[in-house]
């Protein structure tokens, strides 16, 4: 949600026509205000917050670890082996980033992340002390380091209604 127009009216639909009841909004994205309009006309959608670090650019500046040369968030690919990156640049954007979503309003439903990224390496760690700061249910949870993630309200599954999609 706010990744695009198109994105923000394809859930938009689903959500009328009962094929979700949730989505997670970027609001490092270019279309995150036209998501919030349309949240906005369809009270009923739960909306929670998709950290990312792997599109488009920080919400905030100064940050060297987490984004390239040209000032925009590294691609997925950089995550994918060993990786060093200050952890507290990290939980500055993403703080950063559930601030913004508060600041429009929105009452967040949980907590998520862009190619579930908050599952690599030691960024679990800088999630959960998000997601225990603001109280927030996280989706797709780690289960590597049962201890980690302990008092944290997640999912262990989603379920497909088959009998909605018509």
């Amino acid at each position: 949600f706010g990744f695009s127009r198109g994105v923000n009216l394809g859930i938009i639909e689903a959500f009328q026509h009962g094929v979700l009841t949730s989505t997670t909004l970027m609001v490092n994205m270019q279309e995150a205000e036209h998501a919030v309009e349309l949240a906005r006309q369809n009270r009923e959608l739960g909306v929670g917050v998709h950290l990312t670090l792997t599109a488009g650019r920080p919400i905030l500046g100064g940050l060297h670890t987490i984004t390239d040369e040209e000032g925009n968030f590294r691609k997925l690919l950089y995550y994918q082996g060993f990786f060093d990156i200050d952890l507290d640049e990290v939980y500055r954007e993403w703080k950063a980033q559930i601030e913004k979503a508060l600041s429009f309003g929105l009452n967040p439903t949980h907590i998520d992340s862009h190619h579930h990224i908050h599952t690599y390496g030691n960024l679990p760690e800088v999630f959960v002390k998000l997601a225990k700061e603001y109280d927030l249910p996280c989706r797709k949870v780690n289960h590597d380091h049962p201890s980690l993630w302990k008092g944290v309200r997640s999912n262990d599954a989603f379920e497909l209604k088959v009998d909605r999609l018509k």
